[in-house]
C-alpha cells in the first residue's frame, strides 16, 4: 500500500512540473532526461525502502514474522493438512478415484 501511495506521488510531482511550466525549465538544464527522472524518483525510492525495513523490522520484532520462512518454494514441509496449492506434494486428482465393485 504504501509503495502505491508512492507512485502516486511521484507520478503527481510529474504531472505539478508540467501544469506549473517548470518542466521546460528542466529539460533546458544540463541535466539528461534520465538524470531528472532519477533525481524525481531515487528519493521516493529510498523512502519506500526505509518504510518497508521499518515495517518487516517492527513486525519481526513484535510478531515474529519470518519472511524468509518456506522459502524457496520447493524446501516447504509436506504438511498432512497442508492445501495442494501449498505444497510440494503431487496434488489429489480433482474427482473421487472409481471404486472396485
Amino acid at each position: 500500500m504504501f509503495s502505491l501511495f508512492a507512485l502516486k506521488i511521484g507520478a503527481a510531482h510529474l504531472l505539478n512540473e508540467r501544469t506549473w511550466h517548470t518542466w521546460d525549465r528542466l529539460r533546458a538544464s544540463p541535466a539528461g532526461f534520465g538524470e531528472i527522472l532519477a533525481g524525481k524518483a531515487l528519493p521516493i525510492f529510498v523512502a519506500v525502502l526505509a518504510q518497508q525495513a521499518v515495517l518487516f523490522g517492527v513486525s519481526a520484532a513484535a510478531f515474529g514474522l519470518h519472511p524468509t520462512a518456506g522459502w524457496p518454494p520447493w524446501r516447504r514441509a509436506r504438511w498432512p493438512g497442508r492445501p495442494a496449492c501449498c505444497s510440494s506434494a503431487p496434488a489429489p486428482p480433482p474427482w473421487p478415484a472409481p471404486q472396485p465393485s
